[in-house]
């Protein structure tokens, strides 16, 4: 629990950090990416590099706070790890409760062991996926070890396996295509993809951009919904597309926040870590004065409603905001919750008629 002169600093310092934290779609309180600027591969970037970026974008969406090590055609990937022995009597780097840990190698020719890959076996208190994808015009094969608790999200485990099959699938694919076939594709921009493909590397099946103006401005239909699980916010959200991630450490304090932007608007949902839980008495006090900063920093039209999710208090705020010249209007919906020592926060922010449609509707 927290004392009342820590909950004051606690409380000044989550108004500062919230102050900031933008009610439009661009960017947020100064958060830090975990990739750096010029992290998208390029054509000359080695085929292992790729996957191992593409690794990185993963699991920075479920564990942002894991240490990724990164040397020649090695790479280890892990979060809240430790020694622990095996079924077999040996003692390993394994993950604890809500841990996970990813090994890749790069080898020479195919793998060649007695052991028939790929495999996967419970170990009771963690589960291990092994492969070992060979690409054939590389003479190379990836190994591949993912050490997990078993509570992770099978869907993250799915896109896992996807992304280092890429390593065979893709490659070979991409060496062996033909004169005619590359004239093909040098006449479309874009394949289409099935949406099974699109849900599991995370975006939706239809292309990003409407075809015309109007659309944008008057086409809401829901688009298919992918879930999403961030198992150091524990919780669950369902978005149309992939999230962008952002994270910052401050005031004792962690703030992560995923964005997802749309032609007229976008969806912003993450959470603080608090250093302790809020008393109860001054939990309704802690929410209004998170309310109020955030009513005071966009003066305009706003309503403001007390909520409950699974018996967990928390607030939403419906706001709308013209332009200093009054030709533009913009609409907020936001929310924060307060679970034990996490603060979610749960925003929409675009167009007026954007933030009414039934897609935002289905999100939220």
């Amino acid at each position: 629990m927290i004392g009342r002169s820590n909950y004051r600093h606690l409380l000044t310092g989550m108004l500062l950090v919230l102050g900031a934290w933008s009610l439009t779609t661009g960017s947020v309180f100064a958060l830090e990416k975990a990739e750096p600027k010029n992290s998208r591969t390029s054509e000359q970037m080695s085929e292992f590099n790729k996957v191992c970026q593409e690794l990185k974008k993963l699991f920075l969406e479920y564990y942002p706070r894991a240490k990724v090590e990164q040397s020649g055609d090695h790479l280890e990937i892990a979060f809240k790890v430790g020694k622990q022995a095996t079924t077999t009597g040996r003692t390993i780097l394994a993950p604890k409760i809500d841990g996970i840990l990813c090994d890749l190698d790069l080898k020479p020719g195919k793998y060649q062991s007695d052991k028939i890959l790929p495999s996967r076996v419970n170990e009771m208190r963690y589960v291990i996926i092994e492969m070992a994808p060979y690409n054939e015009p590389l003479d190379k094969h990836l190994h591949t070890r993912l050490l997990f608790d078993p509570g992770t999200p099978e869907i993250f485990i799915t896109r896992f396996k996807k992304l280092v099959d890429k390593f065979e699938n893709q490659i070979e694919k991409k060496k062996t295509t033909t004169v005619s076939e590359a004239k093909v594709k040098t006449q479309t921009k874009t394949e289409p993809v099935t949406e099974a493909e699109a849900e599991v590397a995370g975006r939706p099946s239809e292309p990003d951009k409407p075809e015309t103006t109007k659309e944008e401005k008057t086409d809401f239909g829901a688009p298919k919904l992918s879930s999403y699980s961030f198992s150091e916010g524990r919780f669950k959200v369902k978005l149309p597309g992939n999230p962008l991630t952002k994270y910052k450490d401050t005031a004792g304090m962690r703030f992560v926040q995923y964005q997802y932007e749309e032609p007229q608007g976008g969806y912003q949902v993450g959470y603080a870590i608090l250093p302790g839980q809020i008393p109860y008495s001054q939990q309704g006090g802690f929410l209004n004065s998170i309310s109020q900063s955030l009513i005071k920093s966009h003066p305009g039209k706003h309503e403001e409603h007390s909520l409950k999710w699974q018996g967990y208090p928390g607030r939403q705020i419906d706001l709308k905001v013209e332009s200093k010249d009054k030709t533009k209007k913009r609409a907020y919906i936001y929310r924060t919750i307060l679970v034990r020592r996490f603060l979610y926060i749960i925003e929409a922010t675009g167009t007026e008629a954007w933030v009414a449609s039934p897609a935002v509707k289905e999100v939220l």
